[in-house]
C-alpha cells in the first residue's frame, strides 16, 4: 500500500513492491489491458517524495507513450499523493511461434523447382 506522508504530501511506501503492484493494475489507454498484462514493471525507485518508474511494454507503442504516462502519472498521484512522478517506456517484443527447428536455407535450385510446380499447377487451372 502507498500511503500518504501528511507532512507536504511525500510518499511513505510500506513495502517497494507495493507500488510496482500498484503499477501493474492500471488499465492502459485505448486497449482495455492493464500494464501487467501486456508489460512489465522492470524497476521502480522512490526518494525524495519522487517516483521513478521504468516500464517495458511488450508491443510498439512509441506514438501512445505519452497516452500512457498521463494514465499511470495521474494514477499514481491519485493513490500516493505524490505531485513528482516520472515515467520511463523501453518495449521488447517476443516473438511467439512453434519451437521447430530452423531449416537450412534453401538454395537457387530447390527455390525454382518450387515455382516452377507452382507455375504449371497454375497453368492448369480452368479459368473462370
Amino acid at each position: 500500500m502507498i500511503l500518504p506522508n501528511t507532512g507536504g504530501g511525500n510518499v511513505t511506501p510500506s513495502a517497494d513492491s507495493d507500488v510496482k503492484n500498484f503499477l501493474k493494475t492500471i488499465e492502459l489507454p485505448g486497449i482495455g489491458r492493464t500494464l501487467g498484462e501486456v508489460g512489465r514493471v522492470l524497476d521502480v525507485s522512490e526518494a525524495d517524495s519522487r517516483i521513478v518508474a521504468r516500464i517495458e511494454l511488450g508491443f510498439p507503442a512509441d506514438g501512445a507513450h505519452e497516452t500512457y504516462r498521463s494514465a499511470i502519472v495521474a494514477a499514481v498521484a491519485a493513490k500516493s499523493g505524490c505531485d513528482d512522478i516520472e515515467v520511463e517506456f523501453s518495449t521488447r517484443i517476443v516473438a511467439h511461434g512453434s519451437a521447430a527447428k530452423p531449416q537450412a536455407p534453401r538454395t537457387y535450385s530447390q527455390m525454382s523447382s518450387q515455382l516452377l510446380r507452382a507455375r504449371v499447377a497454375l497453368a492448369n487451372q480452368p479459368l473462370p
